[in-house]
């Protein structure tokens, strides 16, 4: 080729001899050529450049998204009055007020009073209506017990009484009859006067019979049905104010912290205003918002992984608790709440509502996934792409695939293989493409590569 190009180079230099700038431009020319193609020469074909490879591996993945969260608190109320009152104590009590040392806020348990209103008009009025039932009581039990037995002693004494005078006037009237019908010395009047007597002891015998009757029998069983309904509607009465005076007690509904107080000592208070703000942080949830594609995937008690911004380096594990079934109209995602251990304390923790994190949560299954290390990809292009090595023999032939078995250095060709990136796990990453289990993957010195490029490849041996 050489010599071609010089017995066709030389005749035209030499007829360019009437040109000198020109015929130097020549031998300029021609000067660089030889040396560029006799250094080209000498250095012989182009040496392969070593890369460190791995294996692309056949395994099942998850796929996982990372979703920004809060804490947010189990329970939140805004503890109102139900009454119109004046607060006479308000956090204050210290039976009432369990602060925390080092946090400076209350801490409060169910059922416990956040503010007491002055009771004392419903006090009285609950008093006289207990004195009342009391009352109610004891003439229902009054007539349950019946007769005292003196009652009927008495009222037997005077039966006896009167039941004595009736046979004396009765004998007196028949000897006065006996003797008025003989024309004896008694006269008309007398006979009468007697026999009123008798008529009267008759009616007052008879009157004692019915008293001591009823000495025995007791009340009538409606007479007790009566005094019954009379003690049933005063203890309403009574619980009905009992339950008024229980609304002059403002009270926490659960175990949690005072966050917002809205009202003070002396001040007063409608029914419907606002007291003080709870919240329960325990068991501790956060607040994630997936969007709509994932939520057929979820499931609850699924397992989430949570970082707090506020703990760097700490992992947490927690467990889906509920997917809120109403989407954001705008961003189309849905609430996820999932809760952390139980075990967790939030004050000893430090976890309080309202701290940023980041949940993690499964989204996908992938069965049979290709993967291959992360630094196998060269993302450059309009596609990702692994170059992938092809063993080749000897004197620079190819070789299928699988026929070196070495984990030594050896000899091969690259080829470009564009791919679909899935999902991660740890430091590898799922391919889609025309790509094998099995095939070498360049993971180092790949961005330099081309394609059909001559490499010295190592693998590392397996452990």
């Amino acid at each position: 080729m050489h010599d071609h190009f010089f017995t066709w180079l030389f005749p035209r230099i030499a007829s360019q001899g009437r040109c000198p700038r020109l015929r130097n431009r020549f031998l300029l020319v021609l000067a660089v050529f030889a040396g560029v193609t006799s250094a080209l020469y000498a250095q012989g074909p182009p040496a392969a450049v070593p890369v460190e490879v791995a294996r692309v591996i056949r395994d099942d993945v998850s796929s996982s998204g990372d979703y920004v969260a809060t804490v947010v608190p189990t329970r939140r109320t805004i503890v109102g009055t139900a009454v119109d009152g004046r607060v006479e104590s308000f956090l204050l009590d210290p039976d009432l007020k369990v602060p925390d040392a080092n946090l400076k806020v209350t801490r409060v348990v169910k059922n416990q009073i956040l503010a007491q209103l002055k009771t004392d008009t419903v006090e009285s009025e609950l008093e006289a209506a207990r004195a009342e039932l009391a009352l109610r009581r004891a003439e229902l039990e009054e007539l349950e017990n019946g007769s005292r037995p003196e009652e009927i002693a008495t009222a037997k004494a005077q039966l006896e009484r009167w039941q004595a005078s009736r046979d004396y006037t009765k004998s007196r009237l028949r000897r006065l009859q006996t003797l008025f019908d003989s024309n004896s010395s008694v006269s008309l009047d007398k006979l009468e006067e007697t026999r009123s007597e008798a008529t009267q002891a008759e009616q007052a015998f008879h009157e004692a019979q019915s008293q001591y009757d009823l000495a025995v029998s007791g009340p009538r069983a409606e007479v007790i049905a009566q005094a019954k309904a009379r003690v049933t509607a005063q203890e309403h009465t009574v619980e009905r104010m009992e339950g008024i005076v229980r609304k002059y007690s403002v009270r926490s509904p659960f175990d949690g912290y005072v966050v917002a107080e809205y009202t003070e000592v002396g001040a007063w208070v409608k029914s419907g205003d606002p007291v003080a703000e709870v919240v329960q942080l325990r068991p501790i949830e956060v607040e994630a918002n997936v969007p709509e594609k994932y939520i057929p995937d979820i499931r609850v008690q699924d397992a989430a992984k949570i970082t707090l911004n506020a703990m760097p380096g700490r992992d947490f594990q927690g467990t889906v608790e509920r997917i809120i079934p109403q989407a954001d109209v705008r961003s189309r995602t849905f609430p996820i709440r999932v809760r952390m251990p139980d075990s967790l304390d939030p004050e000893k923790e430090r976890i309080f509502a309202g701290m940023l994190g980041h949940v993690s949560l499964t989204t996908e299954d992938s069965e049979n996934a290709l993967l291959v290390p992360k630094d196998a990809l060269v993302l450059g292009g309009q596609q990702p792409r692994v170059m992938v090595v092809q063993a080749a023999s000897q004197d620079g032939a190819a070789m299928p695939t699988g026929n070196d078995s070495s984990h030594e250095s050896a000899t091969g060709v690259v080829h470009a293989v564009g791919v679909t990136l899935g999902v991660t796990r740890g430091s590898l990453i799922q391919i889609r493409g025309e790509i094998n289990p099995g095939d070498r993957v360049v993971t180092r010195g790949n961005e330099r590569l081309r394609e059909g490029q001559l490499v010295t490849w190592k693998e590392p041996s397996s452990k």
